[in-house]
């Protein structure tokens, strides 16, 4: 099946690049979707190669570290 990147891909990835990096958190506040409908996304916006996902601990507190999201090269060209 193809790929088609809908308004709402293209909204996260500016937001992408105006921040340069957000959390998939962030991301689901600014647009009030559910967290699966955007796990589900980003994963197809990474499967495409336009996010790449950035694994980090901030500190050393209980639980997985949260994904920090940042544009690749194809990303930024669009």
């Amino acid at each position: 099946m193809a790929f088609r990147m809908n308004h709402n891909d293209g909204e996260v990835l500016k937001s992408v690049a105006e921040y340069r990096i957000l959390t998939p958190t962030q991301i689901t506040t600014f647009y009030q979707k559910s967290r699966q409908v955007v796990w589900r996304r980003l994963h197809i916006l990474e499967k495409e190669g336009l996010i790449q996902t950035i694994r980090h601990e901030f500190g050393r507190g209980r639980g997985r570290p949260e994904s920090l999201l940042g544009l690749t090269e194809h990303g930024i060209d669009i």
